[in-house]
């Protein structure tokens, strides 16, 4: 199985699961398939048509942001003070390799 470590964020690709600081973290495949981009390589903002893209979705930009507000309380589910996901205004969303609490 290939895996995308990233700090205390595991990506199990073929499993199709992604872990945070141990515990798995309850996503639909859409979300796992957005996380991926946004973790490999990390600080690279990423836009809304290559989040689509990735999640093999065609929607309305506020969508994604409803994807990514999803995606945050997933993992705030597991690690209450979650902050890897930062939105860059004009450009999309990243992850953050500053993250609260250590690995």
């Amino acid at each position: 199985n290939a895996q995308v470590v990233v700090g205390p964020l595991a990506i199990r690709m073929q499993a199709g699961a992604v872990g945070w600081k141990g515990p798995l973290v309850d996503l639909p495949p859409p979300h796992h398939r957005m996380v991926l981009p946004l973790a490999s390589p990390p600080c690279k903002a990423r836009g809304v048509q290559e989040l689509m893209a990735a999640a093999h979705i065609k929607v309305a930009p506020n969508t994604i942001a409803a994807h990514i507000r999803s995606i945050r309380a997933r993992f705030r589910a597991i690690d209450a003070q979650f902050n890897a996901i930062r939105t860059e205004r004009g450009l999309g969303y990243r992850w953050s390799s500053r993250v609260k609490g250590g690995t």
